[in-house]
């Protein structure tokens, strides 16, 4: 049975819905960028967490359609099916990307554990292929309730999808690819996705990711997050969507002369 997606609360710049349990916000940062925060907690945490730069809302136009709402940020629109929440990304009346209909954000109740480790812990080395580990034991405790969570889209036929970082394999276009996005010094993972369809994305979770596109579908899919949370935009051009990147998380610094070699 798909749920009831329901308008509960609306400020000149966002707009939260509900659908069962969980809890959708949408924002407008400018008339070309959207957030969009998904959560099954009673209110959201909004964590920048240091990769964000400070931001401004901006207003969004909301109103009632057909099917659901319209939510117009001046650049890009977004519509919310009345019937499971779905969102769909519009500039004009052109379609940009979208969710399936059924379980496009999905959250997974999942219970986060660090690790506490004391001053006399005993240390041990390894021999690895990055040379010698030193490594020490901690005791797991049960730090919060999180989630893990998964995003999917409905890419469009011809489209192609750029981003994710720097990794081995050397892909351009990660259409019909899979990449996995963590930490390592062989890799630059960056969770951000540019479409030749003039959008773009960053997502705000902190968390090791996997992206997946094949034709059973495409989908980020996050280990641990507090809360799904994440940036769409619209360009067009590609200097649009990096301008957009900067804006969300500052400019990009140059590195000091020493590190530039002879």
């Amino acid at each position: 049975m798909i749920q009831t997606c329901s308008l509960v609360k609306s400020t000149p710049s966002a707009a939260i819905f509900k659908t069962g349990g969980e809890l959708l916000r949408v924002e407008a940062i400018s008339e070309t960028i959207l957030r969009v925060s998904f959560t099954g907690r009673e209110e959201f945490l909004l964590q920048d967490n240091g990769m964000i730069e400070p931001l401004e809302p901006a207003a969004l136009n909301i109103a009632r359609a057909q099917d659901g709402y319209l939510l117009d940020a001046g650049g890009i629109q977004v519509r919310v099916a009345e019937k499971g929440g779905a969102l769909s990304y519009y500039h004009g009346d052109e379609l940009l990307t979208k969710e399936p209909c059924r379980k496009g954000r999905q959250l997974r109740p999942k219970e986060i554990y660090v690790n506490d480790f004391k001053p006399d812990a005993e240390l041990t080395e390894t021999l690895s292929v990055d040379g010698i580990r030193v490594r020490a034991k901690g005791t797991p405790r049960l730090s919060r309730q999180g989630y893990s969570a998964l995003l999917r889209f409905e890419f469009q036929q011809g489209e192609a999808v750029y981003g994710l970082g720097q990794h081995e394999e050397g892909v351009l276009n990660y259409r019909g690819q899979h990449q996995l996005l963590y930490q390592h010094n062989l890799k630059v993972s960056c969770p951000v996705l540019m479409s030749s369809r003039g959008w773009g994305m960053l997502v705000n979770c902190q968390s090791a990711m996997t992206f997946h596109d094949d034709s059973m579908g495409s989908y980020f899919s996050m280990d641990t997050v507090d809360e799904l949370d994440y940036f769409v935009g619209y360009g067009p051009e590609l200097d649009g969507l990096v301008a957009m990147m900067r804006r969300l998380t500052g400019p990009a610094r140059l590195l000091p002369r020493w590190a530039f070699g002879y």
